[in-house]
């Protein structure tokens, strides 16, 4: 299959050969890689204002990614909001990428789970899941 170098330069593109999540009972969590050899597709710190046009080039070629949301981006615009919705119509997955994407190194436990928390609360508020 071929790439559109139009999907690369929207957002920064990460390869791995296998994805690994937080170890969980939780059927619809991933917490190995059922298909080795495959590569993991991700975007980060949407959305964005081309998330239509990804998702148009990404059904196209038939290929799902998980997009890395950052909740700061969710809350500035109700329009980019409504793209999570979409994202998951498609068949993609949605994740977290933090709040504001301050190091999370330098903060302290409590500013950590409020990064963490608020996302996931704007997440489940815009898209249900």
């Amino acid at each position: 299959m071929k790439f559109n170098t139009a999907i690369i330069s929207l957002s920064a593109l990460f390869m791995a050969s296998v994805t690994t999540a937080a170890m969980t009972d939780d059927p619809k969590k991933i917490d190995t890689c059922v298909m080795p050899g495959v590569v993991a597709w991700t975007f980060d710190d949407g959305p964005g204002p081309y998330n239509q046009q990804l998702l148009d080039i990404l059904k196209k070629k038939e290929v799902k990614v998980t997009f890395y949301m950052l909740g700061q981006m969710i809350d500035q615009d109700v329009g980019q909001a409504a793209s999570l919705k979409k994202i998951l119509e498609h068949g993609h997955m949605l994740a977290s990428h933090t709040y504001s994407h301050n190091n999370l190194d330098k903060m302290t436990v409590d500013e950590m789970k409020k990064e963490i928390s608020t996302t996931a609360e704007t997440m489940f508020k815009h898209s249900g899941v």
